[in-house]
């Protein structure tokens, strides 16, 4: 336990005075305007044509060259109740894994079947919807694994952390620490006017499971100041006295 103070401790000073200022991403302003039509299929829908010629997209197997019982879409021109522009669908289905899985500065979801990558980003996305339209726009990433997101500084996971959190005290800086793995940190002042650092639930116990995998013999993450929602009982809320956590 000592070990992990320490680290903390070092890590807060280097956030403190400014070795490390990462914060989160700003949400410049975006029209969001939709695509007008994809140039593929979404998802794993397969390509096929309407009898009028037109390009249009199958969620299963053609009969005759046709899709017959499965839902379908139209790739261009107006859809109807029936068979929707397969922009339509797309947005659906982004908009609801954007709702899951990005940070709310980046509220775009997109990925990339060519290379596999997913991520989201604060703007509109290219004709595809694979990534975004400009690249200068913020973006994070969506990793393969839950291990990767919370490895990588510039995953959308630790992103979605940090803007999530909830910052408390004066003063109070959310940023992303150089540590690896990455602490969410929140930066405050108690009422004594004395510099406090704490680090998320989420960050803090895949930091001990990375860096100290026999932490919980001596750390209860339900009591130690250095996770923020004891540090906001404890320093601000003054819920909880010092014989009830551990510094």
């Amino acid at each position: 336990m000592i070990e992990f103070i320490v680290l903390l401790v070092l890590i807060g000073v280097a956030l403190l005075y400014g070795t490390a200022n990462r914060e989160g991403y700003q949400n410049p302003s975006s029209d969001g305007q939709p695509i007008p039509y994809l140039s593929a299929c979404p998802g794993q829908m397969t390509t096929f044509y309407l009898p009028d010629g037109r390009p249009a997209c199958c969620d299963g197997a053609l009969t005759d060259g046709q899709c017959r019982y499965q839902s379908k879409c139209v790739m261009t021109g107006p859809g109807t109740p029936d068979v929707p522009n397969c922009t339509d669908i797309q947005n659906k289905n982004y908009q609801r894994k954007g709702n899951r899985l990005c940070p709310p500065s980046m509220g775009t979801y997109f990925e990339d079947p060519s290379t596999k990558k997913k991520g989201c980003t604060d703007g509109i996305l290219d004709t595809d919807y694979h990534r975004p339209a400009q690249p200068t726009q913020p973006t994070c990433w969506i990793y393969p694994t839950m291990e990767e997101n919370l490895d990588k500084s510039d995953s959308c996971a630790i992103q979605k952390d940090l803007e999530e959190a909830q910052c408390f005290g004066r003063g109070c800086k959310k940023m992303i620490s150089p540590s690896n793995p990455p602490l969410v940190t929140i930066q405050f002042q108690d009422d004594m006017g004395m510099y406090r650092t704490a680090y998320t639930r989420k960050s803090a116990l895949h930091f001990l499971n990375k860096t100290q995998p026999n932490w919980r013999g001596s750390i209860d993450l339900d009591k130690n100041s250095n996770v923020a929602e004891v540090a906001k009982a404890f320093y601000v809320d003054k819920t909880l006295s010092s014989n009830q956590i551990q510094m």
